[in-house]
């Protein structure tokens, strides 16, 4: 693939790549910056070590994160040698992609699912599109949430660490979602983590890994400082509560 390619490539040295991997990192470097670092699509080593991806038992440093030069022309310089990982942001790229070529053959009305990453945009049958969010407590329970779209488009993201994880030697559950200031498994009282965002699945996509990664209540002040639709699924004295961001209440979903 372009990206294994990419991770194999020398340090320092001009590399052309395609439009659509420039623009995935250029969002992913967008949203690394404004979250004070806890989006980093460049932890595939310690991803790997933790036996979320291929094999890789070298010791990581600090230092060995981001560190990536977009230039014009589709050019990037790696200045780091990490590997990039890109499976917190490529699934909303994709549903983004199959939404546009809808829009340009006419074809408003639907629902897009890519492992679990949507967009609902229209309506279905002259009705409201309706998601459920899982209860990350109990999955085989109802939805513990019901979003409807207003016939315009909303992408969906959630992120959580209910279904993705491992257990170690020592029976303790391993995120795949990682600290990139710690570099381990984040631990967090947020169980559940899902965007709303009115104009990309992209940005949905990697915001809702970011939050993910940052906890309560942190995500929570973020999103409201940034105006972002945030929705948390939170234990708090042994209850799950929903907790929601200003902007969630203003889309009115």
């Amino acid at each position: 693939s372009e990206i294994a390619l990419l991770n194999q490539r020398p340090l320092d040295t001009p590399i052309t790549i395609t439009s659509d991997l420039y623009n995935i990192l250029e969002i992913a470097k967008d949203i690394h910056n404004i979250s004070d670092g806890f989006y980093d699509i460049s932890l595939g080593k310690v991803s790997s070590k933790l036996g979320f991806a291929p094999s890789f038992n070298q010791d990581l440093k600090q230092d060995s994160l981001s560190g990536y030069v977009l230039l014009d022309n589709l050019t990037i310089i790696k200045s780091s040698n990490n590997w990039f990982d890109l499976s917190s942001i490529a699934k909303g790229y994709a549903v983004q992609l199959i939404h546009e070529y809808l829009i340009q053959n006419n074809l408003p009305n639907h629902l897009i699912d890519i492992g679990g990453e949507l967009i609902i945009n229209g309506s279905n049958k002259d009705q409201p599109w309706k998601v459920g969010i899982q209860n990350p407590a109990s999955l085989s329970d109802n939805a513990i949430y019901i979003i409807e779209n207003n016939n315009d488009f909303l992408s969906i993201a959630t992120s959580g660490e209910y279904r993705n994880y491992k257990v170690n030697s020592d029976s303790e559950k391993i995120s795949h979602t990682l600290n990139p200031k710690t570099l381990s498994s984040i631990k967090s009282n947020a169980l559940s983590v899902t965007v709303a965002h009115k104009t990309s699945a992209t940005y949905a996509d990697a915001l809702a890994t970011a939050f993910n990664a940052l906890g309560y209540p942190k995500s929570l002040d973020y999103a409201n400082k940034h105006n972002i639709a945030l929705m948390l699924v939170v234990e708090l004295d042994n209850e799950f509560k929903l907790m929601f961001s200003n902007e969630w209440y203003n889309l009115g979903i």
